[in-house]
């Protein structure tokens, strides 16, 4: 159990590193040694990405789409972006026609493909989750 979580925590290193504009993963990484021992305890890598999140980010996704976020946007950002939480179930995002982003949450996805070249209709129900909110 510890073996895996330390594999997945060097994978999140690796992937912020390469999926991260420099600036922002050196700040994460600065933000990971800060609170390494808060993220061991907790088993999570959650209190630097709170760190982290105090500041705006930039993010090459594997479609080459750079999204430049607001701070609150990063958490959410580094699972989308850089883990690829979406894409490991064989999804591709299209470069063209139309995608509807169903419980869009903060818009991270609809962002995502929007830049990549498709047209988007994000819906989301809950108030305050509006992108830019």
């Amino acid at each position: 159990m510890e073996a895996r979580m330390a594999r997945g925590a060097i994978g999140d290193v690796v992937s912020v590193c390469r999926n991260a504009s420099p600036s922002t993963a050196t700040h994460w990484l600065a933000s990971l040694m800060v609170r390494l021992p808060e993220c061991a305890g907790s088993r999570s890598l959650r209190p630097a990405d709170r760190a982290w999140a105090r500041a705006g980010t930039s993010f090459r996704t594997s479609t080459g789409a750079v999204v430049l976020l607001p701070a609150a946007y990063t958490p959410g950002a580094r699972e989308m972006y850089c883990r690829g939480v979406y894409l490991r179930s064989g999804l591709t995002m299209p470069s063209t026609g139309l995608v509807i982003d169903l419980g869009a949450n903060q818009g991270l996805f609809a962002v995502w493909a929007a830049l990549t070249g498709a047209q988007v209709v994000a819906v989301e129900a809950q108030q305050g989750l509006r992108f830019g909110d």
